[in-house]
């Protein structure tokens, strides 16, 4: 795909014309795009696929303001003298490298009338101070009058051409979306293609994540020195506030711009810069960004054709994000369907095989080796159910979305624990518990669980309650029940067996969530299991930016 217009055919003859009339070093013709002017047709020189990106606001333009706003003609017979209007001219070219237009010792400018307004501006310059004179300026003028209508036809053949063209660039990037390709390809594609059309130095895209804006990918030679995962924060900086506002942002010089933020600019080591939001200004998924215009600043054009882009990109992130949903919910169907089936079949059967140990056990005469046998089995079965139960836990672990996961697990075990026991179960949580990180719910169910089947087997408890509570940044587990408590001679006691090994277990499995562990009795009657994890009570720790800087 091109990524520069070609000179237009219909105003080859008008330039050729006018150096028939006078000398140039330059001829170019600009017409109006809003508050900017752009270059139409251009010969000097700068190379025309330079040229051919040419915008400036009008208010910065010197003589250029002069010759629109008056709807006259100007001559600046000396552009390096010390006439107001030579310095204003002056001061204008600052504003683009030095070598573009200090060649110029001459100037003038024409006003194009089309149907009553004006629509641009002919100049001419000479790099020969005091070349152009009065009767210069009134043959071109006459002359420019007479090809009015040709300049207009050539300015609509222009706008049409530009508009084939970005019509092109979005029916690739469609294209690139239906065939399904990844979001990083078709990102990459759309600022690549920002840089071309645009003439820009550089291109960027951010995504939102949380509260922040992650560079998802760039284009263009100047951005090397840019960290790898750049992340800037949403609220304050000038590419956030043109999320917020749901509007496009252009700058002529970022870096001095009161509305701009001198860091980033710093960072991108950005000039001119255009923002323009991805999606809706109610629900945005990120930003594209379009840096040093090679030429002058980013206009009304440059916007147009950012946010067609920029639409491209926010339907192909939020497409990502749906088959990215999809294919979860397919995951955890899946993961559903197989945990049902090892709790409606397997579970239920090591359940049964266990009451049935249990039942021989008690049968069998005391002290005989089938005795221990049987011991050993129901031992074995207990360790399966344990370690059936965890793997169903971790199946389940995500498909609470909204709630909880931690909780919902409580809940469900405990309706069980109720009906499988007869003991009355109770669960407190804190309503604004956050949800927590699926490793820090399994290790507390499963200490739970073991409190829960250690009230079972030895507490003859009439009832257990099951508390998860955070304050200060702690989280707690408590497990509680009213039955006869602990033998403190012997149950926690490694030598003696039997209890121990559950407390040994759920030990283990608090110092791996670098939390604290206790159990004793209540101070009535009863055992009392507590849990503490410090950290723990936001849910999430602080986000993290592994890959790169965060910029504050």
């Amino acid at each position: 795909m091109p990524s520069t217009r070609s000179e237009n055919p219909l105003l080859t003859p008008v330039l050729d014309q006018v150096g028939t009339l006078v000398d140039w070093t330059h001829v170019s013709i600009y017409v109006l795009d809003g508050e900017d002017i752009t270059l139409l047709a251009y010969r000097g020189p700068v190379p025309f696929r330079e040229a051919s990106h040419f915008s400036f606001p009008l208010a910065r333009a010197g003589g250029a303001r002069r010759v629109i706003t008056g709807r006259a003609p100007l001559l600046i017979a000396d552009a390096k003298g010390d006439s107001d209007v030579a310095r204003s001219f002056l001061e204008a070219t600052l504003d683009v490298p030095r070598q573009t237009f200090d060649y110029i010792g001459s100037w003038m400018g024409l006003p194009l009338t089309i149907g009553g307004s004006v629509a641009g501006m002919l100049d001419l310059a000479h790099a020969e101070r005091n070349r152009y004179t009065e009767e210069d300026l009134e043959r071109v003028s006459v002359y420019v009058r007479n090809v009015a209508a040709q300049i207009e036809n050539a300015v609509h053949f222009s706008d049409l051409s530009q508009r084939s063209l970005e019509l092109q660039t979005l029916y690739e990037v469609q294209q690139a979306i239906n065939r399904h390709l990844e979001l990083s390809h078709i990102l990459q594609l759309v600022a690549d293609q920002a840089l071309q059309l645009t003439s820009a130095g550089e291109a960027l895209i951010f995504l939102v994540q949380d509260d922040d804006l992650a560079l998802a990918c760039r284009s263009g030679s100047a951005l090397s020195e840019l960290p790898p995962g750049l992340v800037l924060p949403v609220q304050g900086s000038m590419i956030g506030r043109a999320l917020q506002s749901g509007r496009a942002w252009r700058a002529f010089n970022a870096q001095s711009d009161p509305a701009g933020d001198g860091d980033v600019c710093r960072l991108l080591g950005a000039r001119s810069l255009l923002v323009v939001p991805l999606g809706p200004p109610s629900d945005p998924v990120g930003a594209l960004v379009a840096a040093n215009k090679v030429f002058g600043a980013f206009g009304p054009r440059d916007e147009r054709v950012l946010s067609q882009l920029a639409g491209a990109a926010a339907i192909a992130v939020e497409r990502s994000r749906l088959v990215k949903q999809a294919a979860e919910l397919v995951r955890l169907q899946e993961r559903q369907r197989i945990a049902e089936t090892l709790h409606d079949t397997v579970a239920q059967k090591l359940f049964r095989i266990g009451i049935e140990a249990e039942w021989c056990q008690q049968k069998a005469p005391a002290g005989e080796e089938v005795a221990q046998r049987i011991e050993t089995v129901r031992r074995l079965v207990a360790r399966a159910g344990y370690d059936l139960r965890s793997a169903i836990f971790a199946l389940r672990g995500t498909a609470h979305a909204g709630e909880s996961s931690l909780v919902a697990l409580l809940r469900s075990h405990l309706s069980e624990f109720q009906a499988e026991s007869g003991i009355r179960a109770l669960l407190i949580a804190s309503p604004d518990l956050a949800p927590l990180p699926p490793a820090t719910s399994e290790l507390l169910f499963r200490i739970a669980r073991e409190a829960l089947n250690n009230a079972r087997k030895h507490s003859r408890a009439g009832t257990v309650i099951v508390s998860l509570r955070c304050d200060d940044e702690t989280l707690t587990l408590t497990i509680q029940d009213d039955g006869t408590g602990l033998d403190e001679a012997g149950a926690v006691d490694p030598a003696a067996g039997g209890l121990h090994f559950g407390i040994s277990t759920m030990r283990q499995l608090a110092v791996q969530l670098g939390g604290r562990f206790s159990i004793g009795n209540n101070d009535e009657h009863g055992t009392i299991v507590q849990v503490q994890i410090p950290g723990a009570g936001q849910g999430v720790p602080d986000r993290l930016y592994p890959t790169g800087a965060k910029l504050q």
